[in-house]
């Protein structure tokens, strides 16, 4: 009876493993970090007054040409790492992908790398009402 129970509770955690796990297909969006966000209006405002900057679209290559912010440069969530040295330090950087999740996981890698000046667009460029570009990357 016992070694039916230890099966038991082994197939339980093993099926809330997989739902709920690193891979699971029920695992919660990444938390918010308030503190890391920029909401779109306060980035237009700081787009137009010239305020410096570094605007970088971490979506696909396929994504980043359908639109993006206007000179928003081009390194896919994947590849930060082999681009991180093109990414200032000593200037704000804002990342953006559709809806923030990507953005605020790469944005939370930055940080533990060492940038001190980094935050997300606050819902992505679905949130983004202002004007798009549309050309591909070079």
């Amino acid at each position: 009876m016992k070694q039916y129970r230890l099966h038991y509770s082994l197939l339980w955690l093993s099926l809330f493993g997989l739902m709920f796990g690193e891979f699971g297909c029920m695992k919660p969006k990444p938390e918010s970090f308030p503190e890391l966000e920029i909401e779109p209006d306060q980035l237009q405002r700081q787009i137009q007054s010239g305020f410096e900057m570094e605007i970088i679209d971490v979506r696909t290559y396929e994504e980043y040409a359908e639109g993006h912010i206007p000179n928003a440069k081009f390194f896919p969530a994947e590849d930060i790492y082999q681009n991180i040295e093109l990414i200032p330090k000593d200037k704000p950087v804002v990342l953006y992908c559709t809806v923030g999740n990507q953005s605020l996981l790469t944005a939370r890698m930055l940080v533990e790398q060492g940038y001190k000046n980094v935050e997300i667009l606050k819902g992505g460029l679905n949130a983004w009402t202002y004007e798009i570009e549309k050309k591909s990357y070079e």
